[in-house]
């Protein structure tokens, strides 16, 4: 019985019955691809095997691919012997690699690559320890055969497969033309992977016909066979692909069951050439299916988008164009529903979307989210570069101690270029246009890494930016921006220059992508994004600090550049006015004087040397994590006085933490404006760094009422910590211990004792209060009810009985015993008096019981 794809137009094409010239050459590919076929589909049949949740990717996938190609291009499309040998090869090859067998090295070939690794790490696996035949082995094999399949389809037909004695044997049996062809076949099957713009390196070349095909000089357009096998694989979506029968034994589950079931009730496609468009059709949907339904609307949808841009490239090619140009009723699921009709249900798109992408952008995407903070737009160009960096570090373009930062600030007429240097990975065609510009569309969190980076998701590469959004605070800045960048490793299809994308507009008007001229491309990988700031931009581009001392002031591009990396491991090199200098070294700050250190936090705070003024302030010790490593170096300090401490993200200012001064690592950010954070620590570390604050002031003598407070709530014991006042002297846990064993009666006031409007004395005469020599003031008043304590890292110790609170309740058990010996009241007393009026409050009043005994 014949083959069906020989009756398909494109292959009558190809060989027609009626055909009397160079007949040995015609009979020589027809063999030549009846061999390779024959051979390819044992290949084919291992797929099923190993990937049963897969839709049928056998021959008689490969077989349809002919049939759906022909009526796509209509039964006039020119197709010569060769062509359709390179066509059919390409066929055969394009999904063949789904399967372990298609590695000649087998599994232990797979997990050799980094895709293994890489599917491994980002379903939570070690790649290691995976059995073969469970769900987790087979769910990374999946994964891994999934981002392998395109490339290792360009090596198939090269690869040799070898038996006990040595003898070799490959895919395609004719030596000559699989010498001639193998390449071009292994390309356009792995071309069905790529985006349709890469598919333009095909346009720009024509094969010839080899001597061993001589005198037949059948020339191959490869542009078109690329695009007839994306159009076939995109459309190829009936029952064939999913036989009802076959998805009852294999019961796929999950994302699988509902690609089985929309292919299932899908008919051919069918051609409607003076529309030029293509009809899907299919049985009803019930309300059941409608997962399903929309499956099967989504397939087609993309199939659209697939016929529109090849009939782009076959016209700016001047390509013969294809008969069929777009899916009918795609543009809307109402109009789908009239070819694949619902059964009880009306299918009416209510899916989120975002009909003004320019207002978003605009709305979102600057001011609106960052505020009135324009350097916080240098700090998101800041982070992108050290992540390209840190990229080329894990897949080993950079060593570790490689990779700098410069930003540089280029005087012009009008106002300043502002430049971000990094070099770093670079960028693709792909990545700048698709990936960079898509608004809330992260590259480091996608499944474009695998194709673009494979390794980088199993290496130890942790990327700070998440939200796939900062890129567009750059427009907060200027209207006028460039970005040009070189990939570390150029794809086939791309210019060893890299790529320039100019914005003249804004988010106004499309950008323009070229090709970098010689005074603007790079030397070196990585990127530069380049901005144009006015006179007036640039001056805000500098941080304000406030000071609580003296004049306020405005960060240089230098000093703001520290503020916002400053414990970055790499280095960040300022120019401006053609000299260079160092704002960052790499890693600088576990060392850096701790003055220095302050200075680079806030230059205008601690510019003078006065450490009088700075107090205990700069008193600051190391937190570390359970590894030993120097995680923060900081000071607890009084309510409302000082600096907050700076959060960093690998390095980059993460934004301020309350109650503590200096600078700590932060957990990554929950919030979309990233002005606020939590220190990234342990509460055992917190707690041990907290005693060494309390240590390092009883040394020093600068242990106060507030900063005792402030020690308890981060863990520190409340031994030797001041606990409040008696009768208005600070007392000390031990104190306190000792008054009680002499006592039968407590007296706590919940707090200072300050002016109250009902006192019968003036406000201003307040300051003279006396407190009784009974009245106990706790430190409550000095608690800054800061929440970030509890959501540290959790774990061992329990945190809630962090409070001065345990400091002298333990007093009270220490000197009276348990809650048994003492009783517990509530009544309004005498606290004390002003120029000898008593002044009233309401206490808690502790009685010890005596014991008769």
């Amino acid at each position: 019985m014949e083959a069906s794809y020989r009756r398909s137009s494109l292959w009558q094409t190809a060989f027609p019955d009626s055909a009397s010239d160079h007949v040995a050459q015609r009979k020589r590919i027809i063999e030549a691809h009846e061999r390779f076929r024959e051979r390819v589909a044992l290949l084919l049949q291992q797929i099923q095997k190993e990937l049963p949740n897969l839709t049928l990717h056998d021959i008689t996938h490969v077989d349809a691919l002919w049939e759906v190609a022909s009526e796509i291009a209509g039964p006039d499309y020119p197709l010569n012997p060769a062509e359709a040998l390179v066509l059919g090869g390409a066929f055969l090859l394009h999904d063949a690699a789904h399967c372990r067998a298609a590695y000649p090295g087998g599994l232990d070939e797979l997990k050799k690559l980094d895709e293994w690794r890489d599917a491994a790490a980002r379903r939570g696996l070690a790649p290691e320890g995976l059995l073969p035949g469970s769900d987790e082995f087979q769910g990374v094999l999946f994964d891994t055969l999934r981002a392998l399949h395109p490339k290792q389809a360009k090596e198939l037909v090269f690869a040799k497969w070898k038996d006990s004695d040595g003898t070799e044997a490959s895919l395609f049996p004719d030596d000559e033309l699989r010498n001639a062809y193998g390449d071009l076949i292994g390309q356009i099957a792995e071309s069905h992977w790529f985006h349709p713009h890469q598919l333009e390196s095909f346009g720009k070349t024509v094969r010839a016909a080899p001597t061993c095909l001589a005198p037949a000089n059948w020339t191959i357009d490869p542009l078109k066979l690329a695009i007839l096998l994306r159009v076939a694989d995109a459309c190829h979506l009936d029952a064939r692909r999913a036989p009802r029968f076959l998805m009852l034994l294999n019961r796929p589950e999950g994302v699988s069951a509902i690609h089985w079931q929309f292919q299932s009730k899908l008919h051919q496609i069918h051609c409607d050439k003076e529309r030029e468009e293509l009809r899907i059709t299919g049985s009803p949907f019930k309300i059941s299916q409608q997962a399903a339904w929309w499956q099967a609307y989504d397939a087609a949808c993309l199939a659209d988008k697939e016929l529109s841009a090849s009939d782009a490239l076959l016209r700016d090619f001047r390509g013969q164009r294809l008969a069929a140009k777009e899916i009918a009723g795609s543009r809307s699921p109402e109009s789908f529903a009239r070819f694949v009709a619902t059964d009880g249900w009306y299918p009416i798109d209510s899916s989120l979307r975002i009909s003004n992408i320019q207002s978003v952008v605009e709305r979102f995407g600057g001011e609106k989210l960052y505020g009135d903070k324009p350097w916080l737009a240098l700090r998101e160009l800041i982070q992108n570069a050290r992540d390209a960096i840190h990229a080329a570090r894990s897949l080993g373009y950079l060593n570790n101690n490689e990779g700098e930062i410069e930003v540089c600030v280029e005087d012009t007429d009008g106002g300043h270029w502002l430049h971000i240097t990094d070099n770093g990975i670079g960028m693709s065609r792909y990545v700048l246009t698709e990936v960079l510009l898509d608004f809330g569309h992260s590259l480091w969190r996608s499944d474009e890494i695998k194709s673009e980076w494979s390794g980088l998701a199993s290496s130890d590469f942790e990327a700070v930016g998440q939200f796939g959004i900062g890129f567009f605070s750059v427009f907060m800045l200027s209207d006028q921006v460039r970005v040009c960048t070189k990939r570390c490793e150029a794809k086939d299809d791309e210019n060893d220059n890299g790529w320039l994308l100019e914005f003249n507009s804004g988010t106004r008007s499309r950008p323009l992508l070229r090709a970098p001229n010689k005074s603007e491309k790079l030397k070196k990988s990585g990127t530069c994004v380049s901005v144009f700031l006015t006179p007036e931009k640039k001056e805000k581009l500098g941080i304000k600090e406030s000071v609580p001392w003296g004049k306020d002031g405005i960060l240089t591009i230098d000093q703001t550049v520290a503020h916002l990396s400053p414990a970055i491991d790499i280095d960040i090199v300022i120019k401006e006015q053609g000299s260079r200098k160092i704002a960052v070294k790499a890693n600088d700050w576990k060392k850096l004087p701790t003055l220095e250190l302050m200075r680079r936090l806030y230059p205008f705070s601690y510019a003078d040397d006065n450490m009088k003024r700075h107090h205990s302030w700069l008193k600051l010790t190391d937190a570390k994590d359970k590894t030993n490593e120097v995680i923060g170096r900081c000071a607890v300090i009084e309510k409302y006085r000082s600096k907050s401490a700076l959060g960093v993200t690998k390095g980059i200012f993460a934004g301020y933490i309350d109650g503590i001064t200096g600078i700590i690592q932060s957990a990554p950010q929950k919030d979309l404006s990233r002005q606020s954070a939590i220190p990234k620590i342990e509460k055992l570390y917190l707690q041990r760094w907290a005693e060494q604050q309390k240590n390092e002031l009883l040394n020093n003598g600068g242990l106060n009422l507030a900063l005792s407070a402030a020690l308890a709530e981060y863990g520190a014991s409340t031994h030797n910590l001041i606990v409040g006042t008696l009768g208005g002297n600070p007392v000390t846990q031990k104190q306190l211990q000792d008054y009680l064993l002499n006592t039968k009666e407590f007296v706590i006031h919940q707090g200072e004792v300050t002016y109250e409007g009902d006192d019968d004395v003036r406000e201003s005469e307040f300051k003279s209060f006396s407190a009784e020599e009974y009245l106990f003031e706790s430190n409550h008043s000095y608690l800054r009810s800061s929440s970030w304590t509890e959501e540290i890292i959790s774990g061992e110790p329990e945190s809630m009985l962090w409070s001065i609170k345990t400091g002298y309740i333990s007093a009270l058990i220490y000197a009276w015993g348990n809650q048994d010996n003492w009783d517990e009241d509530t009544e309004t007393v005498i606290v004390g008096h002003v120029d000898g009026t008593e002044i009233l409050r309401s206490c808690s009043i502790f009685n010890r019981i005596e014991n008769d005994e």
